[in-house]
């Protein structure tokens, strides 16, 4: 993805996102178990992106932190989130994932939301190889990424209809659309993810089946859906074979606030 066409996309949809709400923002349970790990030394973080709570988390355990984004309004914007006050500890820098502007060995944790399923597949390898570079030996690489699972792979009418039966949630619902079988919204060859649920969830509210209120809530909390934006998966054991060619994967964490949780792991990931 170019600079221009990831400025272009994200400035669509980040008033919405100020409004978004777990899962597309970090979960608490999840920052609950990554503050246990950041807390035991201090040093130096980066995040991949602009992700607030990620930075609230580490600049208040002391760290400096520096989040790392193409788009220079999202660094901005995704500030006014954050609950810690700005200062010397808390750096910006407009840079390109491929090409991070450190020396090697700068940053002793980095902290991914899902970055790596915003950018094309063939684009992975390269982002993970600096992610290993700018880390120190021994260092932490904390990789929360989507994944494709089987078992949440249903037709779109057996979804609505256990929504509509009050057996999931909306946060489930909208990530069993994304998964389902007959949506014809993800493409094997390249891993891509279409937003296919909103355009189910529009003609459910047309019908008569699924209220407008539900409709206002999804966007609310799923804006990016409602933008030309896409996401790239691979399944868990596909996402963690990538993350063992530059790291050893030390452990996964899941939130615990959804089921959909299942589909969303954290890789804890440490420089060998």
């Amino acid at each position: 993805m170019t600079g221009d066409q990831h400025t272009t996309i994200y400035n669509q949809f980040l008033s919405d996102w100020k409004n978004a709400e777990p899962p597309v923002r970090p979960m608490k349970s999840e920052l609950v178990e990554i503050g246990k790990i950041l807390a035991a030394q201090k040093g130096r973080a980066m995040v991949l992106g602009s992700t607030p709570e990620y930075r609230d988390l580490a600049l208040g355990l002391g760290y400096e932190t520096t989040a790392l984004d193409i788009n220079p309004n999202m660094l901005s914007g995704m500030e006014e989130l954050m609950t810690q006050s700005a200062g010397s500890h808390n750096k910006k820098v407009v840079g390109d994932w491929n090409a991070m502007p450190f020396p090697d060995a700068s940053f002793e944790y980095i902290l991914a939301e899902q970055s790596l399923n915003i950018v094309p597949m063939v684009e992975r390898g390269s982002i993970l190889s600096e992610c290993a570079r700018v880390l120190t030996p021994g260092g932490i690489f904390f990789c929360k990424v989507m994944v494709i699972r089987s078992d949440f792979r249903q037709t779109v009418t057996a979804c609505t209809e256990k929504f509509l039966k009050a057996e999931s949630t909306l946060n489930d619902y909208t990530m069993c659309l994304m998964h389902a079988t007959d949506s014809d919204g993800y493409d094997e060859t390249t891993g891509m993810l279409r937003f296919q649920d909103r355009a189910f969830i529009e003609q459910y509210v047309a019908d008569g089946a699924l209220s407008p209120a539900v409709q206002r809530d999804h966007r609310r909390v799923y804006a990016a859906h409602y933008t030309d934006h896409h996401l790239y998966l691979l399944s868990e054991e596909t996402t963690e074979q990538q993350l063992e060619a530059r790291f050893t994967v030390d452990r996964i964490i899941r939130g615990i606030e959804f089921e959909m949780s299942k589909v969303m792991p954290i890789f804890v990931c440490k420089k060998r």
